[in-house]
């Protein structure tokens, strides 16, 4: 506990006070209780202090060897393991910083590539959607279509183009923007849309306004298919299946010479089509 009553130090006549704390105070406690002079004290603790120091460097000497001494001295760096897990932690250090770039850019490309497509994909649904108010809805000219049957087609239409492709969209518009007709430009959405059904995509009460009535008749009337015999397929063809059968048609010409059947290759790279459609189609 501090005191706070001052002790007198008297010094070659000069009377201080000294505060019963800090290093001075210890040191004359020590002189005081050792009954020794400044100079008997300075003599001493300087002792103390160099036998604690040949302690020290006693801890830190390492015997002088013959083959210590005929070593390089650059060797430790080398033989050090510190040194050697330093260098292997900052090299994982670098290879991984190396690693979370290249998949930063890597995920950046992928974000934009993607970001490209949708874009592609809205520009494709808008300029087809335009086709339906083009044709007036396919009503009559003079004729206005009702509000409910054009949110029909709208939502039907979007519904319909989130199960195509790029591919598969641009192909459509490209045969809306080919026919004048409106009643041709339906036709071309009900066949996609029969498409999707009759492939398995989307059931037969998915569509109303575009469903096919061809289609909706086979799928009711057809007899069901054997346990293990063939899927019943059907004369609609949508367009993913067209670019299917003419890809196939580019790879299996009829000058290929491979093995096997070319119009079995041709029907396996079709979808839901057996080899007597293909040909069908193609003749």
């Amino acid at each position: 506990i501090r005191s706070s009553i001052p002790i007198l130090c008297s010094v070659e006549g000069v009377i201080r006070n000294i505060e019963p704390v800090g290093r001075y105070f210890l040191a004359h406690a020590r002189r005081k209780l050792n009954n020794h002079s400044f100079s008997e004290d300075e003599r001493i603790q300087a002792e103390a202090n160099a036998k604690q120091l040949e302690v020290i460097q006693d801890e830190d000497f390492e015997e002088e060897t013959p083959e210590l001494l005929s070593r390089d001295p650059k060797d430790w760096k080398v033989d050090d393991p510190r040194i050697q897990k330093f260098k292997q932690e900052e090299k994982a250090a670098k290879e991984a910083k190396k690693k979370e770039k290249e998949d930063a850019i890597k995920n950046a490309k992928e974000a934009a590539q993607r970001a490209a497509e949708e874009e592609r994909l809205k520009k494709e649904q808008a300029e087809a959607e335009a086709k339906l108010k083009t044709h007036n809805y396919f009503y009559p000219p003079d004729e206005s279509p009702p509000l409910d049957v054009i949110d029909m087609q709208l939502s039907e239409l979007d519904f319909l183009f989130e199960k195509l492709s790029l591919e598969d969209l641009q192909n459509v518009r490209k045969q809306l923007d080919s026919t004048q007709d409106r009643h041709g430009a339906k036709q071309i959405l009900v066949k996609e849309a029969s498409g999707l059904v009759s492939s398995g995509v989307l059931s037969a009460d998915s569509f109303k306004y575009f469903k096919s009535d061809k289609l909706s008749t086979s799928l009711t009337t057809a007899p069901a298919p054997a346990a293990n015999g063939p899927a019943a397929t059907t004369n609609v063809w949508a367009a993913a299946q067209q670019a299917q059968l003419e890809r196939a048609l580019q790879a299996y010409p009829p000058s290929w010479k491979g093995e096997g059947d070319r119009w079995d290759k041709i029907a396996e790279a079709v979808e839901n089509k057996t080899k007597k459609e293909c040909k069908l189609r193609v003749k």
